[in-house]
């Protein structure tokens, strides 16, 4: 199971729809919407495992494709791991049982 993934990402700030930019309102920052596909296992001819595009509107079906990226580090979760948080959630789906009652615990 994976756990965490690390990117490296490339942005050509050139094919950016600056009209899709926004402001907000509390913060009065300037931010982009952007999407990440990511490709765990091949790459390209160049290496890259992600491609990034500019979110556009609902009404507008073209794709802006602004960048790429590369996985740089992968954690996936021991076996041990696994077993161990399969344990736990069955022990909270146990307390969270709504049949479950205090006088079962031995102490």
């Amino acid at each position: 199971m994976l756990e965490k993934i690390g990117l490296h990402l490339k942005i050509d700030v050139t094919k950016i729809k600056k009209e899709l930019l926004f402001r907000s309102v509390n913060t009065k920052s300037i931010y982009l919407d952007c999407t990440a596909f990511i490709n765990i296992d091949t790459t390209d001819q160049f290496g890259n495992n992600c491609s990034i595009l500019q979110d556009l509107h609902s009404d507008q079906h073209e794709k802006n494709y602004i960048g790429n990226g590369k996985i740089f580090y992968r954690k996936e979760k021991s076996f041990y791991e696994k077993e161990k948080n399969e344990e736990q959630q069955k022990e909270i789906e146990q307390i969270n049982n709504p049949n479950f009652k205090d006088d079962e615990i031995p102490f």
